[in-house]
């Protein structure tokens, strides 16, 4: 990937988690155990979620193992504010992501050896797809940035069945929605979404 679209990709990381960020800004403190889209996961597991896939690739661009980073994501606790949890685990991850020779480190994802230049893509979808679920949990405005959502649509379409079958995605798309529906729509449904 060229240093220019390794650019690209990370400012798509900025926008989509500019779009989580702005609505965990709006949790109140009675919102903390709502339900989310995401089975058995509360606002707090969802938010916890994210900090620590944030935590997660800063070690695995570092060159952890793939063991240790999960026990990181599925052990963490907030403690204190969990927006400045947020703010702080976002922005290591943005310099990791920045960090010289960040592109080509091989990271050793639970899914598969990576280099960074395609483990940013899966912190993109994952952010924005949490986004939605986070909006969607506190009843806000759900929309999400547009060229965001046509750049990652461009590269889940044709990957979509796979998705369906990698478990990771509830049951994945439902075959329910035509190419007139939104984009938004098609995106968050092949993501295993009913929007």
């Amino acid at each position: 990937m060229s240093a220019d679209r390794f650019a690209a990709a990370r400012q798509y990381l900025t926008i989509a988690r500019a779009e989580f960020e702005s609505r965990l800004a709006l949790v109140a403190e009675d919102q903390w155990d709502l339900p989310t889209p995401c089975d058995g996961w509360t606002v707090r597991d969802l938010t916890a979620h994210l900090i620590g896939g944030a935590t997660m690739s800063r070690l695995l661009l570092d060159g952890t193992d793939k063991d240790t980073a999960l026990e990181v994501l599925f052990t963490l606790t907030i403690d204190g504010d969990p927006l400045l949890a947020f703010r702080e685990a976002t922005d290591d991850q943005a310099a990791a992501f920045a960090a010289q020779g960040a592109a080509d480190a091989l990271c050793h994802h639970p899914l598969r050896d990576m280099p960074g230049s395609d483990f940013v893509w899966l912190r993109v979808r994952d952010t924005t797809a949490h986004a939605w679920d986070l909006a969607r949990a506190l009843g806000v405005d759900e929309t999400l940035d547009s060229d965001l959502v046509a750049t990652l649509w461009a590269q889940v379409e044709p990957v979509a069945p796979m998705l369906s079958q990698s478990g990771m995605f509830g049951s994945g798309a439902s075959g329910d929605l035509n190419e007139h529906a939104p984009l938004q729509h098609r995106l968050l449904d092949a993501l295993g979404r009913r929007p």
